[in-house]
């Protein structure tokens, strides 16, 4: 993480507070609590933790955007995504599929912007809903009835890809859409319980795998 970039910040606005500063008083404390997101129905508020090292009080939103971009950016910069994965979106969204992310982030929603910004994928997202800003996580329906909102799609006409049943699929099938189990050649594939073989779950390992799958769809 950028904690350096921060401390190099906030020492041009006048905040003496040391990389090990940030790391001991913000950073690690904000760690600490992420086991506890697993059960939480909305993410923790990095501001407040931002508070233990800082009085983010004198600071203006926009200098907290800054700061809190300056942090992510190592991670943006880090980012990497599966091969074809931007030709398939530019594929789908020029046959008129409008396409979104839904995540649960525990940072603000402009952080993953960047991140999709630099990975070339920002354009071609018309919906971007992150848990952080809705104040709402994945498995609540409640989110993903936004999305389908937002997109004017409803459950029957909308697809999920994601990597998680627990959290992207089982709630896409009790919804009533199509999904597609994601197993990311970079990450442990998570267990489908066997009792849901008869959802006919399609699996892709690569992001680009979704694109016929999708367009067969198109035509049902």
């Amino acid at each position: 993480m950028g904690l350096s970039a921060m401390a190099d910040k906030l020492s041009s606005w006048g905040y003496a507070i040391s990389p090990e500063t940030l790391t001991k008083k913000f950073y690690n404390p904000w760690l600490e609590v992420f086991p506890r997101r697993k059960t939480a129905t909305k993410e923790f508020d990095v501001v407040e933790f931002l508070g233990k090292t800082l009085p983010v009080g004198e600071l203006t939103a926009s200098q907290i955007k800054e700061l809190l971009l300056g942090f992510h950016e190592p991670t943006a910069q880090a980012a990497v995504t599966d091969e074809g994965t931007q030709a398939t979106l530019k594929n789908l969204k020029a046959a008129g599929i409008k396409l979104g992310v839904i995540s649960n982030s525990p940072i603000p929603g402009y952080c993953h912007d960047r991140t999709l910004e630099l990975l070339g994928l920002l354009p071609y997202l018309d919906t971007r809903l992150y848990s952080y800003d809705e104040g709402l996580r994945k498995p609540d329906h409640k989110i993903f009835r936004r999305a389908l909102d937002m997109t004017g799609a409803t459950p029957e006409t909308a697809v999920m890809i994601g990597d998680s049943w627990s959290l992207d699929l089982a709630p896409a099938c009790e919804m009533g859409m199509r999904v597609l189990h994601y197993q990311s050649p970079r990450k442990k594939a998570e267990e489908i319980p066997s009792s849901t073989a008869t959802l006919g779950l399609a699996k892709i390992s690569l992001i680009r795998e979704s694109e016929p799958i999708l367009f067969r769809f198109l035509r049902e």
